[in-house]
């Protein structure tokens, strides 16, 4: 894993309805936290592909490491890595890194968790970086760096 590549932030916050939906709860993740699915899944943008010139970009790198918190707000966790993906993972390293030097406003980059649940059980298929947060609370940013 290479550092400067790496992303923090809250996938998605738990006790929270997000518009039109129904709360998760960090009990719902029991399972996938204690390894018993596969815990690393795509990063996107948006939950879905970038198309650019070069063609279409599935995946923008690997979220891979989760965890249930409860500071700065209950929520799960999410470390990534952001690939090179063309050069629009380094235009999105560069993009988080300049919205977060911003002292006057909100940052601007957040996650978005695509998951699917089964009764109780909620399992990520996705992580997605976004400006559309359902959460105000699941910004991103990069590791080291103070909220």
């Amino acid at each position: 894993m290479i550092i400067e590549r790496t992303i923090v932030g809250l996938a998605t916050c738990f006790n929270q309805p997000p518009q039109g939906g129904r709360p998760w709860h960090a009990e719902n993740f029991r399972d996938f936290l204690d390894d018993r699915y596969p815990s690393a899944v795509p990063l996107r943008v948006d939950h879905g592909p970038l198309v650019s010139r070069r063609g279409v970009i599935a995946n923008i790198g690997v979220a891979h490491t989760f965890a249930a918190v409860t500071v700065p707000v209950p929520g799960l966790l999410c470390l990534a890595e952001v690939e090179e993906a063309g050069g629009l993972g380094d235009w999105l390293l560069h993009d988080i890194d300049l919205m977060l030097q911003q002292r006057w406003l909100p940052a601007g980059w957040g996650m978005s968790l695509g998951a699917n649940q089964l009764d109780d059980i909620v399992i990520p298929f996705e992580v997605s970086m976004t400006r559309s947060l359902a959460f105000e609370d699941a910004l991103v940013w990069p590791p080291g760096r103070a909220r």
